[in-house]
C-alpha cells in the first residue's frame, strides 16, 4: 500500500471523527456511542428540517458520512500524491 493511501484512509478516518466530534459535542454520551448518536441527530435534524421520511431521513444521513468520507479520502489523495513527489 502506498504511502499516498495510507495518508487517505488516515484524512478520511479524521474527517469522520471530525464529523462525529462536531454532532456530538457537549453531550455526555460514552465515547463509544458517539458514532451512533452522531447519526441518530443527523438524522433527526435531517427529517425535523425537511419532513421527510424517517427512511429517507436515515438515507441521507448515511449519504452524508459517506460523502464527507469520500471528500477527505480525495483531499488526503491529493495531499499524500504531492508529498510523495516532493520526498
Amino acid at each position: 500500500m502506498s504511502s499516498a493511501r495510507v495518508f487517505a484512509i488516515t484524512t478520511a478516518i479524521l474527517g469522520l471523527i471530525g464529523l462525529v466530534a462536531l454532532f456530538t459535542a457537549g453531550t455526555p454520551t460514552p465515547l463509544l456511542g458517539r458514532p451512533f448518536e452522531a447519526f441518530q441527530g443527523l438524522a433527526f435534524t435531517a427529517g425535523w428540517l425537511t419532513g421527510v421520511p424517517a427512511w429517507l431521513a436515515y438515507l441521507l444521513s448515511a449519504l452524508v458520512f459517506a460523502i464527507v468520507a469520500w471528500i477527505c479520502y480525495k483531499l488526503g489523495s491529493a495531499i499524500g500524491r504531492m508529498l510523495s513527489r516532493l520526498a
